[in-house]
């Protein structure tokens, strides 16, 4: 038998419908435009908290700022490679 199904289930869009699949089919359809005019909404009058700030850096200088932030929150190493586990305060990561 090359099918997944046995011939007796392969017609399974012509099975009746259960009452929960149902009550999602039919509100899938109204959630959805809902769900994207929120998204505007949110974006202009929702409490975000954006990274706004934007830089200029090198790849040295962005090395030697994550080491320093490595350096000074590490809170335990792991495995045989001594990978550090760093848990900085919220403050530590962002820029004014």
């Amino acid at each position: 038998m090359g099918a997944i199904q046995p011939r007796s289930q392969r017609g399974w869009w012509r099975q009746p419908l259960d009452r929960l699949e149902g009550s999602w089919i039919v509100l899938s359809p109204i959630w959805r435009p809902i769900m994207f005019f929120m998204m505007p909404y949110w974006q202009i009058y929702g409490k975000w908290n954006l990274a706004n700030g934007a830089y200029r850096t090198t790849p040295d200088a962005y090395t030697q700022e994550t080491q320093t932030l490595v350096d000074q929150y590490t809170v335990r190493k792991e495995t045989a490679q001594d990978i550090a586990v760093v848990h900085p305060p919220r403050a530590a990561t962002s820029r004014a």
